[in-house]
């Protein structure tokens, strides 16, 4: 028996000596696979896959002939069991490969930018189904003002305006997860006498838009950035080709834009300017949303910019804000028809302020409690 047991043991260590080589290349393959192959798109990596694939096609066939070399010429079982297992683990990464394969035209996955990866709960949700009855976000209520509530992808960290202090300032809340209320947070790096609120800010939490009020002058927006998410926010003041002698107000920033409301045009309207990195060419109005003699404000942009959260006063009896979407094929395409967002509106001001990657969950501001306050609303 204790014979057995050792000669047991001894095939499981040369078994693995014997198939070190390709686990580690399997595992190799599995890291390029999850960050090379779905960023690239086209040919490029088509061609990547391809290669790869044939590659270890080849170890397989090189492996099948030493599974038969040493089976002819009465290899020990070990010899024999010890390539056949690499045999199989060559398969098994060959096949591994080609599957994925079909994965080289997929969008990246969304990341976790500053903390935790969102939670399972958040994983997924019916985008063909309205969002259900907003509830008030808890952790962020209070006696004062909240509004204008934008997160980082990740949905933990996110930036206000309240009046908490007795003035109107920026502050900031995070949470540990989705199921979690935030945590208030003062946030002094931009704020002054002056009013500082309408936060939005990039993906990686490293430029800041904001809408300030200083000097006795209009409303008009600032970009602040910082080289880390350890370092303080630094004002670097207007946008100076963006804002206009009226009113700038309601940014929203994305990746690739920068949108807002201005009355430049004696109404208010929504604009896009484009952005790379913190420089923005001039903006041009979203004609295509305009209707006459209504106010539309709260542009939200979805993270893949097909799909527009606003407010306004269209078909308004009492002229409050409602929250519309409309959505587009493509972001060279100008948007549809606005149909208003059912479950979500009141009586009273609703605006959106911020969607998440997924477009499962709708955050919101609404003063329908008889306060301005946040909301939440998902979809199921």
């Amino acid at each position: 028996m204790a014979g057995s047991t050792s000669a047991v043991v001894v095939g499981l260590v040369v078994l693995v000596i014997c198939a070190e080589p390709n686990i580690l290349f399997v595992v190799n393959e599995f890291r390029q696979s999850e960050l090379v192959w779905p960023l690239r798109a086209g040919r490029w990596a088509e061609i990547g896959c391809w290669w790869r694939s044939q590659n270890l096609l080849q170890r397989v066939d090189f492996t099948a002939f030493l599974v038969s070399y040493n089976t002819r010429n009465r290899g020990t079982v070990l010899t024999v069991a010890a390539t056949a297992y690499r045999l199989f683990v060559a398969r098994l990464a060959a096949l591994a490969t080609l599957a994925s394969c079909g994965r080289v035209e997929f969008e990246p996955i969304d990341r976790a930018v500053d903390g935790p990866a969102v939670d399972s709960v958040a994983a997924g949700c019916n985008l063909a189904a309205d969002f259900g009855t907003p509830q008030l976000l808890p952790g962020v209520s209070s006696d004062a003002t909240e509004a204008t509530l934008r997160l980082l992808p990740n949905e933990l960290v996110g930036y206000l305006w309240t009046t908490r202090s007795g003035n109107i300032d920026l502050a900031r809340v995070t949470r540990s997860s989705l199921t979690e209320p935030f945590s208030y947070q003062p946030f002094d790096d931009l704020n002054t006498l002056g009013l500082e609120f309408e936060p939005t800010v990039s993906s990686d939490d490293l430029s800041l838009v904001f809408r300030a009020e200083r000097d006795g002058a209009g409303a008009d927006l600032y970009l602040a950035t910082r080289a880390t998410t350890a370092d303080p926010y630094v004002s670097l003041g207007r946008i100076t080709n963006v804002v206009s002698p009226a009113a700038d107000y309601q940014p929203y920033l994305t990746d690739t834009h920068l949108l807002f409301v201005s009355n430049r045009n004696g109404s208010e309207r929504i604009f896009a300017a484009r952005r790379n990195g913190n420089n923005f060419e001039a903006p041009a109005e979203l004609n295509e949303l305009a209707a006459p003699v209504v106010v539309d404000n709260d542009p939200v942009l979805s993270a893949d910019g097909l799909t527009i959260y606003f407010a306004s006063t269209r078909r308004s009896i009492s002229n409050d804000m409602n929250i519309w979407v409309a959505t587009r094929p493509s972001v060279t395409a100008p948007f549809g028809d606005p149909r208003l967002l059912p479950n979500i509106n009141s009586t009273a001001t609703d605006g959106p302020s911020w969607i998440s990657p997924d477009q499962c969950r709708l955050y919101l501001s609404s003063d329908r409690g008889g306060n301005p306050d946040l909301y939440v609303a998902t979809r199921p």
